[in-house]
């Protein structure tokens, strides 16, 4: 290994200086001066520098100390340059993958940033998230052992392959650290226990060999929405209209964090004369009665328990008693995160070294806690059917003799005396208001195995080799009830020791839906109370494991390929094969294939589950085969130049790609430098994207409830691609100031995305004259063909997108008052993120928007870091400013194309300022640290945000004020 040129060594000094990462970089880093030749994130050539001509921003180990150790989640939601990521608990935008962590550099999507470790691919995690974004899980790399983090911030396809389209995070590790080391932290969070984090680091080196292992432990403890319910409680969130006094909501419509389907619940009445002969009701009664002659969104026929708000329920349109569901869940999950790491080399002789590299990481979630149960896919549904002779319903209608049914909730206007000569079908949930919350698990465990030969050939090429494998395994288990069961109860027949004889007898149990079950209401009766028993039996999990697996062969040759007059031209060529797989293997209850259930309206398996539909047991792979090249070249003393060209080929219906890219750096004096690069990226469909099938819980605007949305794969997918470009400038005034700008855009062709539910039906009615209903073979419907029952979106080539905008850095250094000061600024600036027609939706710019009703994320237009460190002798302080621009709150877009459009209105999401603190007292020549650190100093609350946590989790969190107090000690 040699040392880089003088002027090769001072560029790096300078990108150092002008990374764009929380102003966390010191220009007077001493160690930064005798930077030896490394390999740096978005190229294969041996002395590449650190701020050639690709933005590359840079973390180091001594800038993370500075800020008190922060975990990986916590450096990635403070990059100015990445938003809309999935690292905090929020089940309602993503349930499965609650325990992982993501990059999302831009705002362009969880897949298209490529997540490296030590260089080299990691596998995606098993589990997906709701928009079917395959992800690299950054929690499973033990904080202790990272060294570095490198992110490019444009275009690698051309050299690192599919998925970097966005561009690359690698996590470089301690490689080469001997001794032994420890560190701890606990941060406090008001409402919970606290965060938990233990590391341990031992390193061991002889003459030719060293071992480095690491340990890493986290505990997140439950923070509860009902602790933050100034913040998340539900509000209203529409304009009122004629029409919303209509149904009964005089003020405007609650659309997000709670439900108009509850427990106490509402029913509908069946007259003897409908009821079929051996019992029940036929779905197209059912629908009939629902509506009773009127039109469908007015439930005219409904009969709302009379205790709904003194069971602490909450009146709501349509004659329904709904309730608050958000209070049942948490801002933070109860998680365990474990990770071991070891990497390890031998030198056989001075041209040959074996290295290995082991990850073993669990990240639990054994407490993922969510709404009692869910609500019915069908409100007139026959297998919710209550026999006229059902105990409590003879109770109930004892207890309000003359009941009518709602008619027109604003004045009663057809209202009809509530007939249940026949029975009645309920329109609720198995548990609402009483809780407790139903108890899932989350558990995502990861397996990594590498090991390569590396040296140099007789000819003086260097070279290397390494075979990686690994697994992430996702196992879920989610409750729901099970149709039979829950319909056997309501009959009578309900319990595990039934004998399916007679109702309510011999071990036979009923289960009650009214409010005489919930103690506390006016005609409560512990007789007819249900028993905690018959609730469970009612029940089971959805259990699910999934495995993504990747195999990856790499080998690379670099070498000088010829002198020029300025330097030797250097290449590197390789190759590259990759097999991914993912199985899903549900339990037998969830097998549709063994557990079919019934069949929907259109013919489709409705499966075991009230809601949730499973699945079948699936295995699918992908083999890729890559070839690639590139060249550096300095074309002057003063001008590098680097060429790349990867090809790719796929199985399957994806294809070949070829890609090339082209990067110049120009030091027009000392002090100023200017770097572009262009290229063209693609990345292939996930394997989730093309074969998954999983079922989430969205609110429909169309019906003003939550439905069942399916989201399946699609075999069919082509892969995107995008063309990229950026330029920059770096300006160097002095040895300890530095300001850098870089303009980006990125065009999109064929973006990978999931069809939008609500834009799927509103397109659907426009095409068919406003009819939603027996038109497509993704909404099913009622029997009646009124209402939706449940709703199929596929993964799409979405339309073209352009992006584009700037990332500014400013650094300043000097001496005062006895110590080193350095200033800092770190801001991104998105100027356009233009998405084209689709879906019937016109062409629209997503920045400084909350997208609701679309498929991006929220993207402000500005965020941007200011920080001051102040450094003397053993002290360390930092202040860091993090400021987040407003942004529209469009979230009533969803009643787009409803009879609700007038009710629609656009809001201010207010911009966010934190002040974060941070001191670190250095003891032991360097070898020991104590921190202390307040973030969010002022407490400031999240700005408000009208979705079901009331406020952007992709954005922003809802903890306040937290406290952390940390060490680190390393054994001489």
């Amino acid at each position: 290994m040699h040392t880089l040129p003088f002027r090769n060594r001072l560029l790096p000094l300078a990108i150092a200086a002008t990374c764009t990462t929380m102003g966390q970089f010191s220009v007077a880093d001493e160690k930064l001066q005798e930077l030896e030749e490394i390999i740096v994130t978005g190229s294969y050539i041996k002395g590449a520098v650190t701020d050639a001509p690709s933005p590359v921003s840079i973390i180091n180990r001594d800038d993370l100390m500075q800020q008190g150790a922060p975990s990986t989640v916590d450096i990635v939601q403070s990059m100015t340059f990445s938003s809309g990521t999935e690292n905090q608990t929020n089940q309602f935008a993503s349930g499965n993958t609650a325990g992982t962590a993501n990059i999302n550099l831009r705002g362009l999507g969880l897949s298209r940033t490529l997540v490296l470790m030590n260089g080299r691919r990691m596998v995606t995690a098993a589990a997906q998230a709701n928009d079917g974004s395959a992800f690299v899980d950054i929690n499973t790399i033990p904080a202790l052992a990272i060294e570095r983090i490198e992110v490019l911030k444009d275009g690698a396809a051309a050299i690192l392959g599919s998925d970097a389209v966005a561009g690359v995070a690698n996590f470089t590790t301690r490689g080469d650290f001997e001794g032994f080391e420890v560190s701890g932290s606990y941060q406090d969070i008001d409402g919970s226990d606290g965060d938990y984090d233990f590391g341990a680091i031992w390193g061991v080196a002889g003459d030719n060999w060293n071992l480095v292992t690491s340990l890493g432990y986290r505990e997140r403890t439950e923070l509860p929405n009902s602790e933050r319910l100034d913040d998340v409680r539900p509000r209203v969130d529409t304009l009122p209209s004629q029409l919303t006094a209509t149904i009964g909501a005089p003020n405007g419509l609650t659309l997000f964090g709670q439900s108009s389907t509850g427990n106490p619940a509402a029913f509908i009445p069946v007259p003897l004369a409908l009821m079929e002969a051996g019992g029940g009701v036929s779905a197209q009664n059912a629908d009939l009665l629902r509506a009773a002659g009127l039109p469908g969104g007015l439930r005219a026929g409904f009969v709302r328990d009379p205790e709904c708000e003194a069971a602490g329920g909450v009146l709501q349109t349509s004659n329904r008693c709904g309730y608050d569901f958000i209070n049942f869940s948490n801002s933070i999950e109860d998680e365990e995160h474990i990770q071991f790491f070891a990497e390890g080399s031998y030198e056989f002789d001075e041209n040959t070294r074996l290295f290995a590299e082991v990850l073993y990481a669990n990240s639990e979630v054994p407490n993922w806690k969510t709404s009692p149960s869910y609500p019915p896919l069908l409100e007139a549904d026959p297998n919710r059917y209550l026999p006229a002779d059902h105990p409590a319903l003879l109770d109930f209608v004892a207890n309000y003799p003359g009941i009518t049914t709602g008619g027109i909730p604003a004045n009663g206007a057809f209202a009809q005396p509530a007939d249940f000569s026949g029975g009645a079908i309920f329109v609720g949930r198995p548990v609402a208001v009483t809780g407790p919350a139903e108890v899932g698990s989350r558990e995502h465990t990861t397996y990594r195995f590498l090991a390569g030969l590396e040296g140099e050939l007789s000819n003086g090429a260097s070279y290397t080799t390494s075979l990686t494998h690994a697994e992430n395994v996702f196992e879920g288990a989610t409750v729901d009830n099970l149709t039979e069961r829950y319909s056997a109860a309501l009959r009578g027949f309900g319990g595990p020791n039934c004998d399916g004889v007679t109702a309510g007898a011999n071990g036979c149990q009923y289960y009650n839906p009214f409010s005489s079950a919930i103690p506390g209401t006016e005609f409560y009766d512990p007789a007819l109370a249900n028993d905690p028993e018959l609730l469970n039996w009612m029940k089971t999990a959805l259990e699910l494991e999934t495995t993504s697996t990747l195999t990856v062969f790499e080998a690379v040759v670099s070498n000088e390929l010829f002198d020029m007059e300025a330097g030797a031209v250097t290449y590197a060529v390789g190759f590259q094969y990759r097999d991914e797989e993912i199985a899903n293997e549900y339990n037998d209850i969830a097998n549709i294939d063994l557990n079919p259930g019934g069949v929907d309206v259109i013919g489709n398996p409705t499966g075991a589950f009230t809601f949730l539909r499973g699945g079948n047991n699936t295995t699918v792979d992908q083999d890729v085969y890559a070839v690639f090249g590139e060249l550096a070249i300095p074309v002057a003393s003063n001008v590098d130049l680097q060429l790349a060209l990867r090809y790719e080929d796929y199985s399957g219906n994806i294809g070949e790609t070829l890609d090339p890219k082209v990067a110049i750096r120009w030091d027009l004096s000392d002090q100023v430098t200017l770097r572009g690069s262009a290229s063209t990226t693609f990345r292939a469909p996930s394997l989730n994207q093309t074969t998954g099938h999983s079922t989430a819980l969205e609110f429909i605007g169309k019906e003003l409830l939550f439905k069942a949305v399916d989201r399946i794969g699609n075999p069919d997918l082509d892969a995107e691609t995008a063309d990229t470009f950026n330029l920059g400038v770096i300006y160097r005034p002095t040895d300890r100031s530095s300001i850098s700008l870089d303009y980006w855009h990125f065009d999109f062709s064929d973006p990978i995305v999931r069809e939008s539910p609500n834009a799927l039906v509103n397109d659907v009615a426009n095409q068919n004259g406003g009819a939603i209903c027996g038109v497509s073979d993704k909404i099913t419907c009622d029997a009646g063909g009124v209402t939706i029952a449940r709703i199929v979106t596929e993964y799409v080539n979405g339309p073209d997108i352009t992006t584009n905008g700037i990332d500014l850095s400013a650094q300043y250094g000097f001496d005062a008052l006895g110590g080193q000061w350095d200033l800092g600024l770190d801001a991104t600036y998105v100027r356009e993120y233009q998405v084209g027609e689709f879906q019937g939706k016109d062409e629209f710019d997503a920045v400084g928007s909350l997208n609701a009703a679309t498929f991006v994320r929220p993207m402000q237009e500005w965020k941007a870091n200011f920080s001051v460190n102040y450094r003397r002798d053993q002290h360390n302080v930092r202040l860091v400013a993090a400021y987040i621009d407003d942004y529209i709150d469009n979230a009533t877009d969803v009643l787009n194309g409803t009879s609700f459009a007038d009710t629609i209105y656009d809001r201010k999401v207010d911009s966010h300022v934190t002040y974060d603190l941070y001191y670190t007292l250095s003891l032991n020549e360097g070898g020991s640290s104590l921190s202390a650190s307040v973030i969010n100093i002022a407490d400031e609350d999240a700005p408000y945000v009208r979705a079901d946590l009331r406020y952007d989790a992709q954005t922003h969190n809802a903890f306040g004020r937290m406290i952390k107090l940390g060490f680190t000690h390393k054994f001489q």
